[in-house]
């Protein structure tokens, strides 16, 4: 196996066990935690020498991916060649090396495409994951402002019964009193005039 495709090997056995880590449920840890651990990893993600590295990866898979796609295309062209002109090969051994070839050439492009692919497979499931993420941490927030402004409703709903019983509670005040202060404003408790 060549380097590049060890590297695709790799590759997708990394995101294959990101993908099943991300299948877990993680019900278990607070969401304020969760939230800033995406955040976290998304700053993480988003540093440019990062990015880079990725995309240097993904377009080495993609390389051989095609290079494999060109190596079965050859090898069909050569086995439609030998199928037209003798019908068989020459030794059992050339017989056996290029079904050597061709399990090779297959198992590296399967491997590569499904590299390519795990790695859009992964992209939906996290962005997946942090829009669930804000959604549930949006619905906390709103459950405890909506308690909050319950809690004030209950207040406000007290409050008429409770100045009610104040005011109940209080002397009672003449009739004769009130108008007085109406009609003589320069009491100590009425009206001032400007100067």
């Amino acid at each position: 196996m060549s380097l590049f495709n060890q590297l695709a090997y790799y590759f997708l056995l990394a995101e294959m066990a990101t993908f099943l880590i991300l299948l877990v449920p993680l019900n278990f840890i607070p969401i304020r935690a969760r939230k800033t651990a995406m955040e976290w990893a998304g700053l993480f993600l988003a540093n440019e020498t990062i990015v880079w590295l990725a995309r240097i990866v993904l377009l080495a898979i993609t390389g051989v991916f095609a290079d494999t796609l060109v190596r079965l295309v050859k090898l069909d062209s050569d086995l439609n060649a030998r199928s037209h002109a003798e019908g068989h090969y020459d030794s059992p051994m050339a017989e056996l090396q290029f079904k050597a070839k061709l399990f090779y050439s297959q198992r590296n492009m399967y491997l590569s495409l499904s590299a390519l692919f795990m790695t859009l497979v992964l992209y939906r499931r996290v962005k997946d994951l942090y829009l669930v993420l804000i959604l549930q941490f949006d619905n906390i927030t709103t459950k405890a402002s909506v308690s909050a402004l319950e809690k004030q409703l209950a207040a406000v709903r007290l409050a008429p019964a409770a100045a009610a019983e104040h005011v109940s509670a209080a002397a009672p005040v003449d009739e004769a009193d009130i108008l007085a202060s109406v009609l003589d404003p320069s009491g100590a408790e009425g009206l001032r005039k400007r100067s």
